[in-house]
């Protein structure tokens, strides 16, 4: 005959505390509670590396993805080989233009089951994700022929050149 177990978990009032607890006051006394003091941080744990500064002149704060974009400069040395280099893991794009540190182009697809296969390839380490930092899409655009066209804009962390 099997028998049911009934497993009851007791955690212990000190096994949860993290800090001490709140000094409350006596009562009819008018001084307010005092709170906890602040733990240190924890070495152990992973911090984030910090920030690469944006280019000069840009405040990526509130900018909308394309106001970002065009407020870039264009850096020919670098852009070109990489519009060239975008082609060719994306044949079907078109519009590419590239600035300092992203790229723009345009993808239309026939259906938004045919988006989201697309997005899904231009993630990829064959496609965009391969050699970007970041890939956004835009929300599609209907066309006249029933189509939906989408801009992607492709992020690049570059080290052979500081940000302008």
């Amino acid at each position: 005959m099997c028998r049911p177990w009934v497993i009851v978990v007791v955690v212990g009032a000190l096994g949860c505390r993290d800090s001490e607890p709140t000094k409350q006051p006596e009562p009819g006394s008018t001084t307010t509670p005092t709170p906890p003091a602040k733990r240190p941080a924890d070495p152990s744990r992973p911090a984030l590396p910090p920030a690469s500064p944006p280019p000069p002149g840009i405040d990526p704060v509130g900018l909308a993805i394309d106001d970002a974009f065009t407020s870039e400069a264009r850096d020919p040395t670098w852009a070109a080989p990489i519009e060239r280099e975008v082609l060719k893991r994306v044949p079907d794009a078109s519009d590419v233009v590239c600035r300092h540190l992203q790229c723009r182009l345009t993808v239309v697809v026939d259906t938004a089951n045919d988006l989201t296969a697309k997005a899904s390839e231009l993630q990829s380490t064959s496609s965009l994700g391969g050699i970007a930092q970041a890939v956004t899409l835009t929300v599609p655009d209907p066309r006249p022929d029933g189509r939906l066209a989408v801009r992607v804009y492709v992020r690049f962390e570059r080290s052979d050149a500081p940000n302008r």
